[in-house]
């Protein structure tokens, strides 16, 4: 089976690498890397052209319509006043967000219980049975540090 898969990948190299390979009866080559990409740099430049400027100073620009809602936008309005925004593009980045403890956690576990009917019982490690009191051990002992690292950040 392993020759096989290996003649069937040689053979698509070879399907693949025969047209640059192969010569046209003027002696040249049927393709050439330049055929492949002889278009790229016109719809290259072209896709430039589409894509909004970003340089690192943008301009946006805001209003408050009728109902005192705000909108941004790189054009102006036409229908309201419209007041120009400079936007830094090196200080315009998401900020992480640390969430609560326990966020979420009641979705989690009803997946996890629906995952968990649906699934056959597997047993819970393919560990040699020697090694398993060795792995409670080890368990007792991050349990041990978790609960000094807890002492620790109550006392803060």
């Amino acid at each position: 089976m392993k020759i096989l898969t290996k003649l069937m990948l040689l053979g698509l190299v070879g399907l693949l690498a025969a047209p640059f390979i192969l010569k046209k009866p003027d002696g040249t080559p049927w393709l050439t890397w330049s055929d492949l990409f002889e278009g790229a740099s016109d719809s290259a430049s072209a896709l430039r052209s589409q894509l909004p400027i970003t340089n690192s100073n943008s301009q946006m620009y805001k209003w408050q319509d009728a109902a005192g809602k705000w909108h941004y936008s790189d054009r102006p309005s036409d229908d309201f006043q419209t007041e120009t925004v400079k936007v830094d593009a090196a200080y315009n980045q998401m900020k992480h967000i640390e969430l609560p403890e326990g966020f979420g956690e009641s979705k989690r576990k009803q997946a996890q219980t629906s995952e968990q009917e649906q699934q056959p019982s597997l047993p819970l490690t393919t560990a040699p049975l020697e090694k398993v009191p060795d792995m409670l051990n080890d368990i007792e002992r991050v349990q041990e540090k978790m609960d000094q690292r807890q002492r620790a950040l109550d006392n803060l």
